[in-house]
């Protein structure tokens, strides 16, 4: 552990060179670990809750994670575009640059941060009426939403400085630190709800500390490790001009991750009208897939910040070729976790969960997720290759259609007798086919080589 912390400054990883299959699972793997690790412990909260709470508590903690997210997003949609403007500045070997991008995504990260958190609190009974959460599960969903979403702050940061260190190409640091807060968190559950009985308050505060520990881990270590991260009072100036490049990098990538969040709001406003069966049945979906869909969005994160790399050193080629061979991966990865889900569905989902009904609703539901990755998986790849690029306008214009596209889907879906509540999860593999299409066809087009932020 002494390691982590002596002053050799040497963590960076360039990915202009080298066979980018290598390249990109040598990035990935560390961060794919290190979400496993994040996923286990938000499952450990859902089962904890599940199981020494109540189902309706699981319901209740379940509703909130998309609004959590979507106070999150205009935070993270930021982060990601000092990745990108981090990530260009380094595969154009602009040192000063880069220290510039990193010194005023501080302004940037506290300023939002500070202020989705103060939003999330003062909003939350509100948006849970809207949400038509009901009656039995309202005041757990306030207590746990007010708690994690007034915690927005400390995420922005881990955010923004996770987001820099795979710029840079350091996947390994973002491991380490989220690997022990989930530890922490895992024994933080254990001891402020099964034993102290703290209910739906202790897995939030759980939660909190957890976020907080790998939040100063996610500061402190690069900042003894990490060369672009010793600034001097230059790189700390306020620039307009850096500030507007994260800005048209990062508002796009907000609004789609906003997008994402309203519609998973909206999604769970519909799941909640058919009681809470249903929505105990649906957030044990959610947890599992939360787990399963890792590999998608650690490929998707290796490939943007192996675009915005290359891009900035001028090497499209490359690009091009790791995005084809990224497509046979992502295929790959859904036949293995379709397999899984058939074969360990139930089991997952009775991790959660003990009443039969809903064990049942919630692993066919899982099976039609798992389908839906064939598609999916192709928007992960390419959506994530065209951040990196800098083309996040026309990102964000493919995410406003497929969410358009899920909300159709579902209203439809959920109207036809045959259909009802399977229309809830069947909205997956619609929308997923209709985002696909749109991002290939802009990859195939080839704008995005124009449109590099530096």
């Amino acid at each position: 552990m002494s390691s982590l912390f002596s002053k050799k400054k040497n963590q960076t990883s360039r990915m202009t060179e080298g066979s980018e299959v290598k390249l990109l699972l040598r990035f990935m793997l560390p961060l794919l670990m290190g979400n496993i690790f994040q996923q286990i412990y938000t499952m450990v909260d859902s089962i904890v809750v599940g199981r020494f709470v109540s189902s309706v508590a699981l319901g209740s903690v379940g509703t909130v994670s998309s609004i959590t997210f979507l106070f999150l997003s205009l935070c993270i949609g930021l982060s990601g575009g000092v990745n990108v403007l981090v990530a260009q500045y380094f595969g154009a070997g602009k040192t000063a640059n880069v220290k510039q991008a990193i010194g005023n995504a501080v302004y940037v990260t506290l300023l939002t941060g500070m202020t989705m958190s103060i939003l999330a609190i003062t909003l939350a009974r509100p948006i849970l009426h809207l949400m038509q959460v009901p009656e039995a599960n309202f005041a757990d969903a306030l207590l746990y939403m007010r708690i994690t979403c007034g915690a927005t702050i400390v995420t922005a940061i881990y955010n923004t400085s996770s987001q820099i260190m795979c710029a840079l190409g350091d996947t390994k640091t973002p491991l380490i630190c989220v690997s022990v807060s989930s530890v922490i968190n895992v024994v933080l559950d254990l001891v402020f709800v099964a034993a102290f009985h703290w209910g739906v308050s202790g897995a939030a505060w759980a939660t909190v500390i957890s976020w907080i520990t790998a939040t100063i881990g996610a500061v402190v270590i690069p900042l003894r490790k990490n060369e672009y991260y010793q600034l001097t009072g230059l790189d700390l100036v306020f620039s307009p001009r850096i500030v507007k490049k994260i800005i048209r990098m990062g508002i796009p990538l907000a609004l789609q991750n906003a997008m994402g969040s309203i519609s998973g709001v909206i999604t769970q406003g519909i799941v909640n009208t058919f009681g809470s069966t249903v929505m105990s049945a649906y957030t044990a979906c959610g947890r599992v897939e939360q787990i399963l869909v890792q590999p998608y969005g650690t490929l998707g994160v290796s490939m943007a910040s192996f675009s915005a790399q290359n891009i900035g050193a001028g090497k499209y080629d490359r690009v091009r070729s790791a995005c084809r061979k990224s497509i046979f991966m992502v295929e790959g990865f859904t036949i293995a976790v379709t397999a899984v889900c058939f074969c360990f569905g139930r089991i997952f989902i009775g991790m959660f969960l003990t009443d039969s009904t809903m064990i049942e609703i919630g692993y066919r539901g899982l099976l039609i997720i798992a389908v839906s990755y064939f598609a999916t998986g192709l928007v992960f790849v390419f959506k994530a290759m065209l951040n990196g690029a800098g083309d996040t306008a026309f990102t964000m214009f493919s995410g406003i259609i497929e969410i358009a596209a899920r909300v159709v889907f579902l209203w439809v879906l959920i109207s036809i007798p045959t259909v009802g509540i399977w229309g809830i999860w069947i909205t997956a593999i619609l929308s997923g086919i209709t985002a696909a299409v749109l991002c290939f066809a802009r990859y195939r087009q080839g704008k995005w080589k124009q449109r590099a932020v530096i």
